[in-house]
């Protein structure tokens, strides 16, 4: 089975639809701090994208948008400031807007910042960049080991399918050693968008099992033009 079944989708997004009123209940408490009402949104944020997620698995390619590169770079990175060690930076740069699957490339870029947070490891830091000359391109930076040298699980979805998920997103896929050290991960947009394979539509953007810092301005959702 290709997509995942409507009665299934159905029937997560029942239970994730749960997950969130939980949260909103324990958001209004008077008593919470600041840090734990922000922990907090996170949670009923990430649990929507979970849930269009789900609905957009039932289905095949998703409809292309106009996406701020630098918004989905953002929204990507800020919950991993609340949980883990490793530092992750979302790096200053100009905005750049696509028209693209937000659903694929959020599956795509989730997994290559959960790889990178994996091979930098507790006391490691990644960083991304976002520019757009001479196209527009986003770069995953590590201080790990290198490529082929990390811990296991480094290629989190496997190279095929992060490929394959590229091209549906119109880009480029490369990893190679990064002359500062570590990994650069590299995706280039400008290519036509093609389907997605359907092993790639199989197989959800991986988390980091340690997850880590950044120090970035809060966004928006991704989906949101402001």
């Amino acid at each position: 089975m290709a997509f995942i079944s409507a009665g299934l989708a159905h029937d997560v997004g029942h239970e994730l639809a749960t997950v969130s009123f939980l949260a909103a209940a324990v958001r209004k408490d008077p008593a919470l701090g600041a840090d734990n009402r922000r922990r907090l949104e996170l949670i009923e944020r990430e649990v929507a994208l979970v849930q269009e997620l789900v609905t957009h698995g039932t289905g095949a390619v998703g409809a292309a948008e106009d996406v701020s590169l630098n918004q989905l770079v953002a929204y990507l990175v800020e919950p991993l400031a609340l949980v883990g060690a490793t530092t992750v930076v979302a790096a200053p740069g100009p905005e750049v807007r696509l028209t693209v699957d937000r659903h694929a490339l959020w599956r795509l870029l989730g997994n290559l910042v959960g790889n990178a947070v994996r091979a930098a490891g507790p006391v490691g830091r990644v960083w991304l960049t976002v520019a757009d000359d001479p196209v527009p391109r986003v770069e995953v930076h590590d201080d790990g080991p290198g490529p082929t040298l990390g811990p296991p699980g480094r290629h989190g979805i496997g190279l095929a399918v992060a490929r394959s998920l590229a091209a549906c997103c119109g880009a480029d896929l490369t990893l190679a050693p990064d002359p500062a050290g570590g990994t650069v991960a590299t995706l280039r947009f400008g290519s036509r968008p093609t389907s997605p394979s359907p092993a790639s539509a199989l197989v959800p953007a991986s988390r980091s099992e340690q997850p880590g810092e950044r120090r970035a301005e809060r966004p928006g959702r991704p989906a949101v033009d402001a």
